[in-house]
């Protein structure tokens, strides 16, 4: 899965996405994935802290973790 299949899949299961930030544009109080030095790095981004943060060698994997987080947070969901 990439960033593109990813934002489809959530779309499709309603979560909004102001919640969640691929690549770009980072805000507070997101869920965030960034590639930094070939790695995939996951984390919530909360009044400019990263919490939460795991590494990832491809971007399917940190898709995968992404979905699977978001898609049991009922709060991110329209």
């Amino acid at each position: 899965m990439n960033f593109q299949e990813l934002e489809k899949k959530l779309a499709a299961i309603g979560v909004n996405d102001c919640t969640y930030s691929l690549g770009k544009n980072f805000n507070d109080e997101q869920y965030c994935l960034e590639k930094i030095n070939k790695k995939w790095h996951y984390y919530y981004s909360e009044r400019g802290l990263r919490t939460g943060g795991k590494i990832f060698k491809s971007e399917s994997e940190a898709c995968k973790y992404l979905f699977s987080i978001l898609e049991k947070d009922p709060s991110v969901k329209f």
